[in-house]
């Protein structure tokens, strides 16, 4: 059996098949909503991780941020931008008034929109908006429907998307230098958040 064969059972295990890697309901081509709120008023599914019910901690946001590139890697490529945009949103969401994270939260949020921004000035015309759902109990659910890149522009709005968490990591790793006690946890959540750029070349 070949390693091919295993990643396809795995693939399969993992996510629920209704397209290519993972399901997701079909939404109108025109949605041009720009919240992070759910629009159809379902329950929300918290996904991440890191919980505002809880302090954060370095180690629950390098876990959320791997998840989230975790889950956006094993999604069509066309809507990967944006579901790192989504992923990294609700994380901002979670950290919101989180004491030591308050740079940390505003880097994310700040990047959150500039990704969701680029899915949207490169936006398919022949593709739907989309939610995504894993196959995990509870399931990992998108909290708004992703918009999908043209296929044309993807290669270009990756780059631009690379730029942007490059800029993230910068703005972190500098506000590591401004706090020697903070400099080890801002440096790993950095490394995490650039590990996204592996991902956004793939695609």
């Amino acid at each position: 059996m070949t390693l091919s064969y295993f990643r396809t059972i795995l693939l399969a295990t993992l996510f629920t098949l209704a397209g290519p890697l993972a399901t997701y309901a079909q939404t109108n081509g025109d949605d041009d909503s720009s919240d992070y709120s759910d629009p159809d008023g379902g329950e929300r599914n918290e996904t991440l991780g890191a919980s505002s019910a809880a302090p954060a901690s370095t180690t629950s946001v390098v876990s959320s941020i791997d998840a989230a590139r975790n889950y956006c890697k094993l999604i069509a490529s066309a809507y990967a931008i944006d579901c790192v945009a989504e992923r990294l949103g609700e994380l901002a969401k979670e950290l919101e008034g989180q004491d030591g994270f308050e740079d940390v939260q505003a880097v994310l949020e700040a990047t959150s929109l500039k990704l969701n921004g680029i899915a949207r000035q490169n936006r398919s015309s022949e593709k739907d908006p989309a939610r995504f759902s894993s196959n995990e109990k509870p399931p990992v659910k998108t909290t708004r429907r992703l918009i999908p890149v043209d296929d044309a522009k993807l290669e270009s709005a990756a780059s631009q998307a690379i730029m942007v968490i490059a800029e993230a990591e910068t703005l972190l790793l500098r506000s590591a230098e401004e706090s020697t006690e903070r400099s080890i946890q801002y440096q790993r959540i950095a490394s995490a958040l650039g590990s996204n750029k592996v991902l956004l070349r793939s695609i």
